[in-house]
Formats: C-alpha cells, sequence, structure tokens
C-alpha cells in the first residue's frame, strides 16, 4: 500500500509518530489491518454490523476497540481481530444424512420422494422406531472455547403431515465430547422429539437442545449418533411402512463464533 493510497481513506499519521521508521511500521501495520478487515467483509457482501459509530480511522488505529462494554469488536496492533461479549457470530454445522455411518441392522433406509406430491423426486433417509446411524464432528477454528453447542433436527412428514397432525416423533441425538488428548466420556442422549405440525410437505424444524461446552477448545470432536427412539410417550407415529415414516433432512450443531480461525495451526 503506497502514501497515496492512504490518502484515499483521509488516514492522518498518528502525531507521536515522529521518524520515517516508525511511519514505515504504522503503514504496514494499517495495511495489514485493512487487508484483515477485506477478508472480514467479503463474506458478508461487504456489510459488517457494529454496536456503535465508527470512524475507519478508529477502526485502523494500533489497537482499537468498538462498541460497547457488553459487545465488542477488537482489532489489536498485529492485525488480530477478535469479536468479545454480546459482539459474538453464530454459524451451523451441518451434518447431512450422505455423511452418515450405518451399522448394518436397525439402519435407516434412502427412499424416493417427491416434493409437492408431483414432479421430479429426490431420495430422504426415513427413520422406522429403533433406526439408528452415527456421524462425528470436529469443532472449527473460529468456535469460542469453553462456549455450549445447540443441536437441532430439521425432518418432514412427507406425504404424512394431514395423517399424523400431532403425532410426535422421537428423535434423539447421542454424543460424546472429547478433547484433542482428552478423553472420550460416556454417551449423553439430547431429546428432540417433535410433533408433526399437519402440513403435508412441510419443512419442520425441532426445538434446540444446549449441549455443554465447558472446558472444550477448537478440533475437539463430538462422536454421535442420531435415532428414533420411544421412551414411553415421546414416539406416537402411527404409520409403520416404507413411504409412511418421517424423513430427515439435516442435523445442525449451531455454534458461537469469536475469531474468523486462529492465528496458529492448533490452538488460539
Amino acid at each position: 500500500m503506497r502514501v497515496k493510497d492512504f490518502r484515499k481513506f483521509n488516514l492522518a499519521v498518528p502525531r507521536n509518530i515522529k521518524d520515517d521508521r516508525q511511519i514505515s511500521e504504522w503503514m504496514d501495520r494499517t495495511s495489514k489491518a485493512i487487508h484483515q478487515l477485506q477478508e472480514l467483509l467479503n463474506p458478508l457482501n461487504g456489510k459488517l454490523n457494529i454496536n456503535g459509530d465508527i470512524s475507519l480511522s478508529q477502526l485502523l488505529a494500533s489497537s482499537s476497540r468498538v462498541g460497547t462494554p457488553s459487545g465488542t469488536f477488537v482489532i489489536k496492533d498485529d492485525g488480530d481481530m477478535s469479536l468479545e461479549g454480546g459482539a459474538t457470530m453464530w454459524d451451523d454445522i451441518r451434518i447431512t444424512p450422505g455423511s452418515f455411518d450405518r451399522p448394518g441392522s436397525s439402519d435407516p433406509t434412502i427412499v424416493s420422494y417427491t416434493p409437492g406430491g408431483s414432479g421430479t423426486a429426490t431420495y430422504l433417509y426415513q427413520f422406522a422406531k429403533n433406526n439408528i446411524a452415527s456421524f462425528t464432528v470436529q469443532m472449527p477454528h473460529g468456535y469460542k472455547k469453553g462456549s455450549d453447542l445447540h443441536v437441532h433436527i430439521h425432518w418432514t412428514p412427507g406425504t404424512r403431515g394431514n395423517e399424523e397432525n400431532g403425532a410426535t416423533v422421537g428423535w434423539k441425538i447421542d454424543y460424546s465430547w472429547a478433547n484433542i488428548d482428552g478423553t472420550f466420556p460416556s454417551m449423553s442422549t439430547a431429546d428432540l422429539s417433535d410433533a408433526c405440525g399437519g402440513v403435508d410437505h412441510g419443512h419442520q424444524m425441532t426445538d434446540a437442545v444446549v449441549v455443554s461446552g465447558d472446558g472444550k477448545g477448537l478440533s475437539s470432536m463430538l462422536l454421535c449418533n442420531v435415532k428414533r427412539t420411544d421412551t414411553g410417550a415421546d414416539d406416537t407415529w402411527a404409520g409403520t411402512a416404507s413411504g409412511q415414516l418421517p424423513l430427515l433432512l439435516e442435523i445442525d450443531f449451531h455454534y458461537e463464533i469469536d475469531t474468523m480461525g486462529s492465528r496458529n495451526v492448533a490452538s488460539k
């Protein structure tokens, strides 16, 4: 970045910088901050929501904290950026049924499904009672260490929405979560049972269940099962024949983000 580029942004050299070496260091530091800001803005289509007014000069200062005590966007003097408090963001870890491992017995099955009841068909996994499949999850490098996950399931009743109105499906997620060099504990179970909304071909999402992330870090992993079971009253779905079963679309783990990634290969 050249001097005239800084003039384009109406950036003045700070008064405490006196000699050419300090000016050069300031320009290098500011260029890095601009580059990192561009990387942050690109996936957001150029839009960045910040709690409070901010000028470009403030954003590119040697070390800036923008926002309020309850939510802050931080740029450090080495170009590192982070989100603190209420400024953190959320995203999904998406588990599609195509990534499932099936044990060979009690497997969910792939069936033809025609959205809307006519036209081109696609293929989805249907779950009979006591069907089960397995999958794994690795936490991304932008994950806020120690924060909780929120897991839910997307599904559809297919053509059975009207017939199964009010009936529940006993969706469950078993999980065991461990850090690198840690040990996997016994499985816990998130109960995601959900009632049919009564609409054929409806897109339904279960309520989310919180999974504690206490002590967990980036690249920690979850071993998981997804299954449909009845603990006594949480699965009242009537249809049992192929084509009459609930169809699973996707499993999502919402996770909290406080950085764009990690500054080091294996740690923040």
